[in-house]
């Protein structure tokens, strides 16, 4: 005879009509034996396209911060949409990393490998280039913040090293963080990105050059590839030491704050 089920665990991912990616980052073991608290921290895609049902049934999650990881231009042409008021936090970009972005020269790359190339430098240089948005998350969680949701356009790149680096330092190990991240694969985001050819989110076919775009080089942009995410761990380890370390210098917290981190997040 099988064993009684437990209680049913919440949905990872939440379905909807306009957005993508939407998934909540409860549930993961951690090395003190604990896990990460359901129903706290949600990372997404644009949440510009929700629809009046995505609405009604993103209400009752009671968020109370959503920080928008994306450049002023990237948020002003795609305003986020959200059942209730709820606390908006966004931060600066560098202005030499803003005008390298909006240069688009993705969009002129003929082969998979150098579209790789340009994936993993851009991930080698995350902890530089969004420091200020890593600092924000933290001290949002720190302050209580929470139910919050963070996102970018794609909810991959940007997203999943907030993620990553949530989840690294409540003390999720690292391969279920590489697990997390590679969701990304599943949650249609290539559909997403075709399904708003007018939008302006950067990687829509009207605005880029996706439509033309070799099927590798599209695949290399658009997949979450765990050489990625593990090249920014390692260039972060390799100018500090540690995960720990980068997160202790940028965020100046002490003991007490990660400690206060944990306990919010963590159950």
């Amino acid at each position: 005879m099988s064993a009684p089920s437990g209680p049913a665990q919440p949905a990872r991912h939440q379905a909807l009509q306009g957005g993508c990616n939407f998934r909540d980052l409860g549930g993961y073991p951690t090395a003190d034996g604990r896990q990460t608290r359901w129903g706290v921290l949600y990372r997404s895609a644009s949440l510009a396209f929700l629809t009046e049902e995505d609405l009604r049934c993103l209400a009752p999650l009671g968020v109370r911060t959503i920080c928008d990881l994306r450049r002023d231009d990237e948020a002003a042409n795609e305003p986020t949409r959200w059942p209730h008021q709820t606390d908006r936090r966004q931060w600066a970009i560098d202005a030499a990393l803003v005008r390298q972005q909006r240069s688009r020269a993705w969009e002129r790359l003929q082969d998979k490998v150098a579209a790789e190339e340009v994936m993993l430098h851009a991930y080698r240089t995350m902890h530089t280039d969004l420091r200020p948005q890593v600092e924000g998350v933290f001290r949002c969680v720190r302050e209580n913040a929470v139910p919050m949701v963070f996102h970018c356009a794609a909810g991959k790149d940007r997203t999943g090293f907030l993620a990553a680096l949530v989840l690294h330092a409540l003390g999720v190990p690292r391969a279920v963080i590489l697990e997390d991240y590679l969701l990304t694969n599943d949650a249609g985001l290539a559909a997403f990105v075709d399904s708003y050819q007018r939008a302006s989110m950067g990687v829509t076919q009207a605005e880029s050059g996706f439509a033309t775009m070799h099927p590798m080089v599209r695949q290399a942009l658009l997949g979450a590839d765990a050489r990625y995410l593990s090249a920014a761990f390692e260039s972060i380890e390799q100018a500090y030491g540690s995960v720990e370390g980068y997160l202790a210098h940028v965020l100046q917290f002490s003991e007490a704050d990660f400690d206060a981190v944990r306990d919010r997040l963590l159950v």
